[in-house]
């Protein structure tokens, strides 16, 4: 690896991680009864009749379901016009409308296709995440990008449940890439994709516009928060304007670590096991923010650590 260029251990890092992520895949739609159980529905979920609508018969999971299903009806209808299924919460699900968008090519895909993108973009989204790293990497660690992808549970449930994490991080790890070599325009376009996968991933611009702005670059440093946060308040405008009210999110915030502290009690088995990555990873970023002689990487870390502590129980 010490003799590859970056390019080339960015390009043998994604497809490795890539590889594993299509196995991930493979064994998770395996253990399903159907393919679309990957989608977890809910058995009382309010997106239920619009997906079997289009997909027929599908195994359906207890209670609400997961994010799964919500991807796939955002992505039958991007721009919520159709207004084909009703919920309270279809505004909240639409914001973060960059995987479904690219997993349903904007909408037009028939509905098995839609399906089939919803697998395959987070196993491509881990490549993306595994590229990123290696460019970010010192020359003789790039096998750590590898590493990190294939070891990361977080990462392995984005692609099993079919949620936008692992798309939303790799966009944005693209674009602290992106700005390290200098390609600001490419940077900000990916901070403005990143917001659009999932909001709390313009947290990414915010640390670019930090690290842009110590460095004395001003006007880039308001063009790396400003255009990603413009892009993502009008696409809300835009949801205003033609969803219902409701589903806010702020139920995913609370007063610093009294969500940590609170959910811990609660922490069993395969939970735990989870937990216990979270709150080392916290950890592993606090310890990077003090010892990292990156000035990069510790203003795109902190505000990442500053999210853990006032998430809420529900979160943890």
């Amino acid at each position: 690896m010490e003799r590859m260029t970056v390019g080339r251990a960015a390009i043998f890092s994604a497809v490795v991680a890539a590889l594993f992520g299509a196995f991930l895949q493979v064994v998770n739609v395996f253990d399903l009864p159907a393919p679309a159980g990957a989608l977890r529905v809910g058995d009382d979920s309010p997106a239920r009749a619009v997906i079997e609508s289009d997909l027929g018969v599908i195994p359906l999971a207890e209670g609400g379901g997961h994010d799964g299903q919500f991807a796939y009806v955002t992505a039958r209808d991007p721009l919520a016009i159709d207004g084909d299924w009703n919920s309270t919460y279809v505004r909240y699900r639409h914001r973060r409308v960059g995987y479904p968008l690219l997993a349903g090519l904007g909408g037009l895909l028939p509905p098995g296709a839609i399906l089939v993108g919803l697998l395959v973009v987070p196993v491509l989204a881990m490549g993306l995440i595994a590229g990123a790293a290696a460019v970010l990497g010192r020359p003789d660690r790039r096998l750590l990008a590898i590493a990190a992808v294939v070891v990361g549970p977080g990462l392995w449930l984005s692609v099993t449940l079919a949620t936008a994490d692992a798309l939303a991080l790799g966009f944005g790890l693209a674009a602290i890439a992106a700005l390290r070599s200098n390609k600001r325009g490419v940077a900000v376009a990916l901070l403005a994709l990143a917001g659009l996968t999932k909001e709390t991933h313009l947290l990414f611009a915010f640390g670019a516009s930090v690290w842009l702005a110590l460095r004395g670059d001003r006007r880039w440093a308001a063009i790396a928060l400003g255009a990603p946060v413009a892009t993502f308040l009008a696409w809300l405008a835009w949801l205003s304007a033609h969803t219902p009210s409701g589903g806010s999110g702020l139920w995913n915030l609370g007063w610093p670590a009294l969500g940590l502290i609170r959910a811990s009690g609660g922490w069993e088995g395969f939970s735990l096991s989870l937990a216990v990555v979270a709150v080392v990873g916290v950890g592993a970023a606090v310890a990077a923010i003090l010892l990292s002689p990156s000035l990069l990487a510790r203003v795109s870390l902190f505000p990442w650590v500053l999210l853990a502590l006032v998430s809420s129980e529900a979160v943890w």
